[in-house]
């Protein structure tokens, strides 16, 4: 009976042994294929649109007085 616990036990340790390496394997696989695509991605160029100035006073006056600063206001809250 003492050797057929121990075949027992080898067989489960050696069961276990596999299993990890097939982990191992397959996360060795996945990482790969991950850092393959990002070193073969496509390269995307990136556009910057220029910023407006506004350099025209009378501009940026009436922009100020197109604004509704009184929205949602409650006049009688700030006495």
């Amino acid at each position: 009976m003492n050797e057929e616990t121990q075949k027992g036990t080898m067989g489960t340790s050696i069961g276990i042994i596999i299993v990890v390496l097939l982990l191992i394997i397959g996360g060795v696989y996945f990482y790969g294929s991950k850092v393959e695509k990002v070193v073969n991605a496509p390269k995307t160029e990136q556009v910057e649109t220029p910023i407006q100035v506004v350099d025209n006073l009378n501009t940026i006056e009436s922009d100020l007085s197109a604004i509704d600063t009184t929205a949602g206001l409650d006049e009688t809250a700030i006495k």
